[in-house]
């Protein structure tokens, strides 16, 4: 399961990364040590470090740590929201879709 989830978030988090940078987007390359906790009946908190680069040249991969939470739908079968937040020694940014931010300053 948890790989499922892995592979799915992947898929997202490339997607929405791609309005962090217009100009040189950026895209993930997968997720190391990915860490998942039910909250609540239809929340998650995840952590874990991503591996996040260019687009524009594939062949260098940063690692961020990061933190954030899923959202089930009221049927479990969609994401209601997320938020993220990546944070590595040069660079932090946010990404979410009807994030709840307290959600996001948790630890």
């Amino acid at each position: 399961m948890l790989h499922k989830i892995s592979s799915d978030l992947e898929w997202v988090l490339t997607w929405k990364l791609k309005t962090v940078s217009l100009e040189n987007p950026l895209w993930c390359d997968g997720f190391e040590k990915l860490r998942l906790r039910k909250e609540s009946k239809r929340t998650y908190s995840v952590s874990g470090v991503a591996r996040i680069g260019f687009e524009s040249d594939v062949s260098v991969i940063d690692k961020y740590p990061f933190a954030g939470f899923v959202e089930l739908s009221s049927h479990s079968k969609y994401l209601k929201s997320y938020g993220f937040v990546f944070k590595n020694e040069v660079q932090e940014f946010a990404v979410g879709r009807k994030s709840n931010k307290k959600l996001l300053q948790r630890p």
